[in-house]
């Protein structure tokens, strides 16, 4: 299994019916997403390891 990018959380079916069932818009779910992301990035380069490109 692989993991989704960002782009194909936010496109995915599934998702965005728990995104409205939660009340939850799609701006701020990609929101959280990208802060996500930017903070493991930073965990990453602050212990000196290679990182992989955001994929959005």
């Amino acid at each position: 299994m692989q993991d989704l990018t960002m782009s194909e959380a936010l496109k995915d079916p599934l998702i965005r019916l728990l995104l409205r069932a939660d009340k939850v818009s799609l701006g701020d779910f990609a929101k959280v997403l990208e802060t996500a992301a930017n903070d493991r990035n930073r965990q990453l380069d602050s212990k000196g390891k290679q990182r992989e490109p955001l994929a959005a």
